[in-house]
């Protein structure tokens, strides 16, 4: 029974409730009766603001980095115009940059009709740091910085061949016109640049819209300068100039500093801008010394080696600092040449210094690597030996700062370089994390005169062991006497915690590798090194092979081969092959007849398909495959000749696959028993599949089939005309770039592609364009069709990115 008394309390506060809801409904204003705000947004510039409703144009997929992100100039950035209708053409092949006289749009805020409004102030950006000069926590005194060596340069042997001066006319004529090919792709490349991506990194050469890999200081623009200059195109040159001198360094949106990146591509590419255009442009060195001023930050440790992912910002400055405990080798060892030219321009002895200690210390840690002579991929410079139990675990890679005692409580012993606390395997090649260490030592002994032995002594006992460990014949097609780059792993054996490494070799090579053909060839000529030039022809001739196998016409990213053995012949087999690449389709079959496998068969697959083991662990398992070739089978085909054109056969067999498959799956695809599979032998399976597959007879697996406009392979081949004077070394290079280019031209430019065994129609661009395809790629494209004089290597010294340093005169 329903009790008043009882839920009078209740009754009291719903009445009060009613009565304040007729109140607010008849007495309140109509700005707040029950009336809810719509929310203003706020119209992007230049959209429609006539209040009907609009669709939103479609643009292309956005980068990484939002093209309207600021670009740290000190000029009002120019803003980046439409794209003309893709109809239209243009009479001249060079367009002007995108003007900085337009600005854009004030952007509008809809207003709520009947009721009066303000424009919404602005929303302001929170300034960002900038870099500022501070006291270094680990300075050295004047009186112990190392000074650069004085004395008269020595007179070092000559680099380039003894050219005729009497060309014939028709060589000439076919010369300039492939020059001037690779001058109009250059052009185009520039222009995609200029127009979409002006003061960014670089262009999304399919899209045309700017990228900003390296935190927005206008990679491209730097990187190309001296190739513009290098082809004529000194109008160009001089507006890239102008536009160099607004760029401000001292912020970065990119977050800490990539060290290595930053050191080749802008401050090798100011000084050898400023180096090639003979010194006209004092703005370029001024550049120069501002960023080398920001850069020179990362030595401050106490054991002067470098931090190699560098927080520039005044409170990251302010904590001392280690370097790495996991650096990478290459980024540890390509410093040098951009601070010897600085400071042989500056006479400023302290920059000189900063790269002259880490050679010292791997001049050390040389005789000390597992492979004495070599470097592996990672070593520990942080300088700090021991660490308490209860120190929380780092990770070894160069974007984590190793901080101090102070900083991380941890109880240091100092050291030297050595390698990384957390030793499982160490990796010994000349590819990725390694390669620029070994091309500076020559190239550090040529920019300095000769005056420094070190370099040099250095230099040859990396070759030498290289020619042992890391150079191998591989068996392929044709039989033809070539050489690629592999690599040695050695692996800790046991868990004794001893560190007892176990030598295994794998025949992997690399596109990135490929440089060192003409490495070594520059070092056979500079220090007269008895049969190393015949080496570098052989391992550029490796690159050119496997540029000419693939579907495309272009090397792939890494892949794997096979591998002669160190005595006895070379002699191709298919079925060797097919039993290498495809393993699993002969060991079912031997399954399914219920046989044992046949470990001493002469073809059958190894015990492992990779890596392939050494036999044995001293330094005489590759030393007979180069010099003692005259053991083995010679190829008498064109490409192995010295003088012959150079035109291998293409052999690799073609297939239906569309641009997503590559060779990488070629030995997971199919392992499904075909529809035939009862009535076809393992041979014919592993061959139908390898035509699948568009693998290549003696490549067994790309593990990345991309090209991404890289230079290398194209840089050993210049060098070897420059050094032979062969012009069967020109024929070889034209083909590539014939390829090159049918495979990577778009509408802004060139792109890189994801598979290299792709049929024409079925390549996919990734819609990337790095700066060393205008920096380097184009740059020896160029030179190689070029009059000999031009940019000699008698006369300047290439640094890993293409920037030519003046050599100095004995």
């Amino acid at each position: 029974m329903f009790r008043l008394g009882r839920h009078r309390p209740l009754v009291m506060v719903g009445l009060m409730l009613l009565i304040g809801f007729f109140h607010y409904m008849f007495f309140s204003t109509p700005e707040n009766h029950l009336y809810e705000r719509p929310a203003v947004e706020q119209v992007q510039p230049g959209a429609i603001t006539n209040g009907e409703d609009t669709k939103p144009l479609l643009r292309p997929d956005p980068p990484a980095h939002s093209p309207l992100e600021p670009i740290h100039v000190t000029s009002t950035l120019p803003v980046v115009p439409s794209k003309p209708d893709a109809t239209s053409t243009t009479s001249s092949l060079l367009v002007p940059p995108p003007s900085s006289s337009i600005s854009a749009p004030v952007p509008v805020s809809p207003l709520i009709p009947g009721h009066d409004q303000k424009e919404p102030e602005a929303e302001t950006e929170p300034a960002k740091p900038r870099w500022k000069p501070s006291k270094e926590h680990y300075p050295i005194p004047p009186e112990s910085i190392i000074p650069l060596p004085t004395g008269t340069p020595k007179t070092l042997p000559r680099v380039q061949a003894a050219f005729a001066t009497n060309e014939d006319p028709e060589a000439r004529r076919i010369r300039m016109e492939r020059k001037g090919n690779v001058k109009r792709e250059l052009i185009h490349a520039w222009n995609g640049y200029k127009e979409w991506a002006w003061f960014h990194d670089e262009v999304r050469p399919v899209v045309g819209a700017p990228h900003d890999p390296f935190g927005g200081w206008a990679a491209t623009l730097v990187d190309a300068l001296d190739t513009l200059w290098i082809m004529g195109l000194k109008e160009e040159f001089e507006e890239a100039v102008t536009a160099v001198e607004k760029l401000d360094f001292k912020t970065y949106s990119g977050g800490a500093i990539r060290v290595f990146e930053t050191n080749i591509r802008y401050l090798g590419g100011l000084l050898g801008a400023y180096d090639i255009s003979d010194g006209k442009h004092p703005s370029l060195l001024k550049k120069a010394q501002e960023l080398a001023e920001i850069l020179y930050g990362v030595f401050d440790t106490p054991n002067r080696m470098p931090i190699l992912s560098y927080g520039w910002e005044p409170d990251q400055v302010a904590i001392p600092q280690r370097a790495p405990s996991g650096a990478g080798a290459a980024e540890l060892g390509s410093l040098s040449m951009e601070f010897i030219r600085l400071a042989q321009i500056t006479k400023e002895n302290r920059y000189y210094d900063a790269v002259q200690r880490i050679a010292d210390a791997l001049d050390e840690y040389q005789n000390r690597t597992l492979i004495p002579g070599l470097f592996p991929h990672e070593i520990d410079t942080s300088g700090c030996g021991k660490r308490r139990k209860t120190q929380p675990p780092q990770q070894s890679s160069v974007n984590k700062r190793q901080f101090p005692p102070s900083a991380a409580g941890e109880e240091c012993v100092p050291q030297k370089l050595g390698r990384p606390e957390l030793f499982f395997q160490e990796v010994y090649d000349q590819g990725a994390m390694i390669d620029s260490l070994y091309e500076y030592l020559i190239k550090n002994y040529i920019l300095l005169g000769g005056l420094n032995d070190q370099y040099a002594r250095m230099y040859k006992w990396s070759v030498q062991e290289a020619k042992k460990y890391i150079y191998f014949r591989p068996k392929v097609h044709g039989d033809k006497d070539i050489l690629l780059p592999g690599q040695v792993y050695m692996k800790q054996e046991g868990q004794t915690g001893d560190h007892r490494a176990v030598p295994s070799f794998e025949a992997h090579s690399s596109h990135l590798a490929c440089f060192v053909g003409g490495m070594v060839g520059l070092g056979a000529q500079t220090l007269r090194l008895d049969g190393d030039l015949s080496v570098a022809k052989r391992l550029t001739d490796g690159c050119v092979w496997a540029y000419n196998v693939t579907t495309t016409g272009l090397q792939p990213e890494e892949y794997n081969v096979m591998k002669c053995p160190s005595e006895g012949g070379c002699k191709f087999s298919e079925e060797e092959w097919l039993r290498e690449a495809y393993p699993y389709v002969f060991q079912r079959e031997r399954n399914k007849n219920h046989l044992p496998p046949v470990a001493s068969a002469p073809d059958s697959p190894p015990e492992e398909d990779n890596p392939l083991f050494i036999a044995n662990a001293n330094k005489k398992f590759n030393e007979d495959i180069i010099e003692n070739a005259d053991k083995t089978s010679r190829s008498t085909s064109a490409v192995s000749n010295d003088n012959g054109s150079g035109n291998s056969v293409n052999s690799n067999p073609t297939g239906d696959l569309d641009s997503t498959t590559s060779a990488n799956t070629a030995t997971k695809v199919n392992k499904r028993d075909n529809a035939d599979s009862d009535t076809q032998t393992p041979l014919e399976i592993a061959r139908a599949q390898a035509k699948s597959a568009r693998l290549p007879p003696g490549m067994l697996q790309a593990t990345d089939s991309r090209y991404i406009l890289r230079p290398e392979a194209i840089e050993s081949v210049f060098y070897m005309y420059r050094i032979t004077g062969d012009p069967s070394w020109q024929e070889k290079g034209w083909h590539m770039f014939e390829s090159t280019i049918k495979a990577t031209k778009v509408k802004y430019g060139h792109s890189a592609i994801n598979n290299v065994f792709a049929e024409p129609d079925q390549i996919h661009h990734s819609d990337s364009m790095e700066s060393f395809w205008l920096a380097e790629t184009l740059k020896y494209y160029y030179l190689l069709f070029s009059e000999p004089d031009v940019v000699s290597l008698d006369d300047y010294v290439f640094n890993t990115e293409a920037h030519p340093f003046k050599r100095p005169k004995a």
